[in-house]
């Protein structure tokens, strides 16, 4: 994945009860884009599990024994769709006397 543009992580033991059969991804929110990006990098189901809150960055995925593949025809970008949102503020001045 790293000739696609992704940064190199860590390799280590699942955390504590996490499993995956192919590709677990730990996450808070599924819909942050960063986490719908790396889904969309590997084939096969992928799973989603709640994330043990930490400091470090990044993404953990747990690959399971029965890991299926990477998509080497997956996109390495997403387009996002925001709302407009306009404000409007006025700035009240008072005279005083």
């Amino acid at each position: 994945m790293e000739g696609e543009g992704f940064r190199a992580g860590v390799a280590d033991n699942a955390p504590a009860g996490a499993t995956a059969t192919n590709v677990t991804i730990l996450t808070a929110s599924r819909q942050k884009p960063a986490v719908r990006l790396l889904a969309q990098q590997f084939g096969g189901k992928v799973a989603y599990a709640d994330a043990v809150a930490d400091d470090r960055p990044g993404i953990d995925v747990v690959v399971g024994d029965e890991f299926q593949s990477v998509d080497v025809e997956a996109d390495n970008f997403l387009v996002l769709r925001e709302r407009a949102v306009s404000t409007t503020c006025k700035n009240k001045t008072t005279a005083t006397p």
